[in-house]
């Protein structure tokens, strides 16, 4: 167990260093499509070059940014205030307006208590190669993507090699309409760290089953580092993720690494490290989750949780978190989450803090069988999950509850250490879910299963028909 955690650490870390890796520096080149902002610069002189560069922000705001211009901030120095475009900027998803450093090493935009990177009703933007940093995570995000135009869906929107720090969430993304949103927008190689809420997210309006509308549309997070965002511990719902996509259809989560998130969650609802909501056709795929906590509910690695359909879990490592691996969840009463696959996944020494959750879990609601709510034809396989004994109450390797339909758990490789149980399952579907062809290890290999124990999975089979 020591060298596989070791080894687990070390892809960690290499993962990690290729998520900070920068993109190549541009060159401050005089012509007639650039502005030039210097902390020696003069907001009376023209910008267009470096030897007539502005000085401020708050300059650069009164000038309208057409397409295809570049915005090029001097490398080393501090500009005050927020970078911002509206509706009469940029526009154009082919010709993008660049915003970036020159020079040696990143321009740092500090906020204060405002956003550091505020883009509105507007497409076309491209931004990188800055430190974004706020005052301790106040009311607003360190990236901003906004519109609420009715009708309004701007694209190619890209931000990449930033880091972020000190704000609410540190990028976030949404409209609050069902009739405006973003399309084609990407989040890579992003640090998005020691923010309160969240690294990375993604949100829409309030989803309806019977009319579904996700008004964030192919969008792309990779190569992300969301680590340290710690939650708010007044807030009543989940606070402290690290990269989470809500009102998303299309989307894909890769290459990305979740940490030490969660710490000061204390809601009843809790943090993932890495997960998606009221979401279709998310991928989340080759990613790592470990270590994130929680003060109160859930903290773990990965989740497909209510109102997600058709959506893939796959090729990820979780391990050492607080909840669970990897959650198949809905408390919304409806039969939206469906269609959901996890499979090919890795997760080891999950659920740390052994009062609730398994290695994998999946759950239709908390109220049992008899609710309207539910996960309905998920299939879960060739994943390998590992657990043993880190707290006063052992974690399950499966944990299954709720109200289930059409689930199917095969080809998997499930083993217990120590007095863990196999499979825990209480108050659920008993018809809903099978188990088959997968292949367990323990020392004292017991299953609890709707209110008996079996000594063996032998007994198990033999009374019930699950594998």
């Amino acid at each position: 167990m020591i060298e596989s955690r070791s080894l687990l650490i070390l892809i960690a870390v290499v993962l990690t260093a290729v998520a900070l890796t920068g993109i190549d520096r541009v060159e401050a080149v005089d012509g007639r499509h650039d502005f030039y902002l210097s902390n020696s610069g003069d907001d009376g002189a023209d910008g267009r070059t470096p030897g007539t560069a502005w000085r401020t922000l708050e300059r650069l705001a009164r000038q309208s940014l057409e397409p295809g211009v570049r915005v090029l901030l001097e490398g080393g120095d501090t500009f005050e205030g927020t970078l911002r475009l509206g509706a009469s900027d940029a526009g154009d998803a082919r010709r993008p307006v660049w915003i970036g450093s020159y020079g040696t090493g990143r321009a740092v935009v500090a906020a204060g208590a405002g956003p550091g990177v505020l883009v509105q009703d507007t497409g076309g933007v491209r931004v990188g190669d800055l430190t974004i940093v706020g005052t301790g995570g106040g009311a607003a995000d360190g990236v901003t993507v906004y519109t609420d135009r009715p009708g309004t869906r701007p694209s190619g929107v890209v931000f990449e090699d930033l880091e972020v720090s000190g704000f609410r969430n540190g990028v976030s993304i949404g409209a609050t309409r069902s009739d405006s949103g973003f399309h084609g927008v990407q989040v890579r190689r992003v640090v998005a760290r020691d923010n309160r809420e969240s690294g990375v997210t993604t949100y829409g309006p309030a989803f309806d089953a019977g009319a579904p509308v996700y008004v964030n549309t192919d969008i792309t997070v990779s190569e992300v580092v969301a680590y340290r965002n710690l939650g708010d511990p007044a807030a009543q719902v989940n606070t402290g993720n690290g990269i989470v996509l809500g009102s998303v259809s299309d989307g894909r989560v890769v290459g990305s690494v979740a940490y030490e998130n969660g710490a000061q969650s204390v809601a009843s609802e809790g943090p993932y490290g890495i997960w998606t909501y009221d979401s279709t056709g998310v991928v989340i795929e080759r990613n790592i989750s470990h270590h994130n906590r929680t003060g109160g509910a859930d903290g773990g690695g990965f989740d497909l949780d209510q109102n997600t359909s058709h959506c893939v879990l796959q090729h990820n490592l979780s391990y050492a978190n607080d909840g669970p691996g990897y959650l198949l969840f809905s408390n919304a009463a409806n039969r939206a989450n469906t269609g959901n696959v996890v499979r090919f996944n890795s997760s080891v020494d999950d659920g740390r803090r052994g009062d609730f959750y398994g290695g994998v879990t999946i759950m239709g609601g908390l109220s049992g069988p008899a609710s309207t709510t539910g996960v309905f034809d998920a299939q879960v396989y060739g994943n390998a999950v590992t657990v043993g004994r880190s707290a006063a109450k052992t974690p399950p390797v499966v944990r299954i509850a709720g109200t289930l339909g059409g689930v199917v758990v095969y080809d998997n490789v499930f083993t217990a250490y120590d007095d863990a149980d196999l499979v825990e399952a209480e108050n659920f579907t008993v018809e809903g879910i099978t188990l088959r062809a997968n292949t367990y290890h323990s020392p004292s290999p017991a299953v609890g299963w709707a209110g008996n124990r079996y000594a063996t999975t032998a007994d198990w089979h033999s009374a019930t028909g699950q594998h």
